[in-house]
């Protein structure tokens, strides 16, 4: 599973997390160091964001959720996407610094 975070302008940001790769690094789950990752990418590059996640995929729909929740400045605009391997929720929000 892959997360993709980008800013729809000219200069686009994509972060890819590879769910495989986290997996292997299962001793640092559940210590914060994904959210301090995150928050600190989406406080040095604010703006719009587009956030894609696989409907099954309850765990990332957990941790994306709560970071949203913390950090979104903007109402959430959620979308349902059919694809082959299934339902992919779609956000769209504003991160912006205070």
């Amino acid at each position: 599973m892959s997360v993709t975070l980008a800013a729809p302008e000219d200069r686009v940001i994509l972060v890819s997390l590879l769910e495989s790769y986290l997996e292997k690094l299962s001793a640092f789950r559940q210590r914060g160091f994904g959210r301090r990752a995150v928050a600190e990418l989406w406080h040095r590059f604010p703006g719009p964001r587009e956030l894609q996640i696989h409907g099954r995929n309850g765990r990332a729909i957990d941790f994306w959720s709560s970071m949203m929740r913390d950090h979104a400045t903007s109402p959430l605009r959620q979308a349902e996407i059919d694809s082959r391997d299934g339902e992919i929720l779609q956000y769209d929000f504003e991160v912006r610094v205070p």
